[in-house]
């Protein structure tokens, strides 16, 4: 897929995690590589918190997704 392509998807993937937050508040997101990242900073434009966390090896972070909205709870 083309860099583009995988900007316009991590969109995508940030509305449909952005809505399952605003009605559930916990989602657990596996992914990998570059799509991280663009989900990442389609967050980040979107005001919400973002922290990441690396783990043993350099392919496998946690993402933790904060709502605005709701840091102080």
């Amino acid at each position: 897929e083309s860099f583009f392509e995988a900007k316009k998807r991590a969109k995508q993937i940030a509305d449909k995690i952005e809505s399952i937050l605003q009605n559930s508040g916990r989602l657990v997101l596996v992914g990998h590589g570059f799509i991280n990242i663009f989900i990442k900073k389609e967050f980040l434009k979107r005001n919400w918190s973002v922290y990441d966390k690396k783990y043993g090896n350099k392919y496998l972070k946690k993402l933790i997704i904060m709502n605005p909205t709701k840091r102080s709870s």
